[in-house]
């Protein structure tokens, strides 16, 4: 089958330059296809409803028409032939005049500590009209206990929502505190947590490590988080997940999310108009996925918060 690129993130851009073989196919899903490169990293081919990010290449398909529904194979070859990546015998991907993706640039803000505390208000509200019952979704409601390391009244019967709201709250403490020793023992207590593949626990670090990076890196003369320590204990923890998720944090340590979660973490930090649907979304990016993210943004954001309150900068 002929299809035709839309558009590639800049992982994905790297990967297919070279000429000749790229790697083999290594796994298949309805909407996605991933690509092992010699390096051991992965790219994806989505199609054109996917959303953009560092290593999805987009591609025209006929309507109705899934990237699972196309006959392809695990460990089938991919090469580049000229303008064509060749997937198999199966695909081909004509690259000429393809966009290349950019996720939406940061600016030197000015927060408004009381602005920012309504915006993610304004986010949960929203999340909570649609998050998924499974995952860390039950947690959201209870942003303010995690944040305050008070957790009676989070679900206790569940052990991987229990395990998640402990390892959530004592990593907030510890980021706030600057505490290496605690910010490692609570990653790697999150890092695989959750069926799935990208468990929610490697979602929820997605969301909050975004989130903080945006932040330090929009006011770097406000905010002095040990970011270096979470992103070292994140890089370390990773072979505790599948390979994608792998993948993803790879990204998330850099600030390098999917467009979906971007849109909404600069929303959010701008007083966009709509944070509404730009939470929405992100809370339909997967069965569990968009929920996770989401809740990791609030904590982030919500850590930002605390530290502007600490410096006296926040008014009501």
């Amino acid at each position: 089958m002929q299809a035709f690129g839309i558009s590639m993130g800049s992982s994905a851009k790297k990967a297919l330059n070279k000429r000749g073989e790229i790697g083999r196919v290594h796994s298949i899903f309805q909407n996605t296809l991933y690509i092992l490169t010699g390096n051991r990293r992965l790219i994806g081919v989505v199609g054109p409803r996917s959303y953009n990010m560092p290593i999805n290449l987009k591609v025209w398909l006929p309507e109705r028409l899934a990237i699972g529904d196309l006959g392809l194979s695990q460990g089938i070859p991919v090469w580049r032939s000229g303008d064509l990546l060749m997937i198999g015998g199966g695909l081909s991907v004509d690259l000429r005049g393809i966009r290349i993706w950019k996720p939406v640039g940061r600016k030197r803000l000015v927060l408004d500590g009381a602005k920012l505390l309504r915006s993610i208000e304004e986010v949960e509200n929203a999340a909570l009209e649609r998050a998924s019952a499974e995952g860390f979704g039950p947690l959201i409601p209870h942003r303010e206990g995690l944040i305050a390391n008070d957790l009676y009244g989070v679900p206790s019967g569940e052990p991987v929502i229990s395990n998640a709201a402990r390892c959530i709250a004592n990593l907030f403490k510890a980021v706030k505190e600057h505490d290496p020793i605690g910010i490692d023992r609570n990653v790697i207590g999150l890092i695989g947590l959750g069926p799935g593949l990208t468990p929610s626990g490697d979602d929820f670090l997605t969301g909050f490590l975004a989130s903080l990076i945006f932040g330090v890196r929009s006011c770097p003369h406000r905010f002095r988080f040990p970011i270096g320590s979470l992103r070292e204990s994140i890089l370390r923890a990773r072979i505790s997940t599948t390979l994608v998720s792998q993948e993803f944090l790879l990204h998330a340590v850099e600030g390098h999310v999917a467009e979906p979660v971007n849109d909404l973490i600069a929303a959010l930090f701008d007083g966009g108009p709509q944070l509404r649907l730009l939470t929405h979304r992100v809370v339909d990016m997967g069965e569990t996925s968009g929920s996770d993210i989401i809740l990791g943004i609030l904590i982030g954001v919500s850590l930002l918060i605390q530290t502007m309150e600490s410096a006296h900068e926040l008014k009501f």
